[in-house]
């Protein structure tokens, strides 16, 4: 049952975001597109992987108010079919500030702790890790196992270029990767 503004007569809609997790196997997007669909939902934005043999998923949905609680049950109702499903409000976005947006490249041997390194490095001086996508494969060259990470990051405008890059070599010639900083791709 749609949720109104009685002042105003709109709709009032949320957004959801939810995270899949289970083991693959054909027609899990199905199952949960039909679920948001059977609740009048719009599926807004998803990101999602195998790895390692399960599904992961993230999506962003908006759902009549009024649906929002029904929609959420029957998700939960997917964990007798094998996926854990998480709900969460999504939050209201900050208010905006000034600022830009780079990416970043990684790579070098694979160790313990690569990420946490890369990313509390990029913590300390204010960065927000928009994305992030990693992998380790055999490095032909040197026979060792490598990582490859690939970040899409925001930096506050009074964050100088100079700052973010000092940063990143310290980190770099800390954990000897080779780091690449450009202006992200469209």
């Amino acid at each position: 049952m749609p949720v109104t503004d009685r002042s105003t007569n709109i709709i009032i809609m949320k957004t959801l975001v939810l995270t899949v997790i289970g083991e693959d196997r054909p027609g899990i997007v199905a199952e949960l597109s039909e679920l948001v669909e059977k609740h009048q939902g719009n599926w807004l934005e998803s990101h999602m992987a195998n790895l390692g043999g399960q599904f992961a998923g993230i999506v962003q949905v908006e759902v009549n108010a009024g649906d929002a609680q029904p929609l959420t049950e029957a998700l939960h109702l997917l964990s007798e079919r094998g996926l854990s499903v998480v709900v969460a409000g999504a939050g209201e976005p900050a208010p905006p500030m000034p600022t830009r947006s780079l990416e970043i490249e990684l790579l070098g041997r694979d160790h313990p702790g690569i990420v946490h390194e890369v990313t509390e490095g990029l913590a300390d001086i204010g960065v927000t890790i928009e994305t992030m996508s990693s992998e380790c494969f055999s490095g032909s060259m040197s026979g060792g196992e490598m990582f490859k990470a690939v970040l899409g990051i925001v930096v506050p405008e009074t964050l100088s270029y100079t700052a973010i890059e000092k940063t990143l070599h310290r980190i770099s010639n800390d954990m000897m990767v080779d780091v690449l900083i450009e202006e992200p791709r469209n």
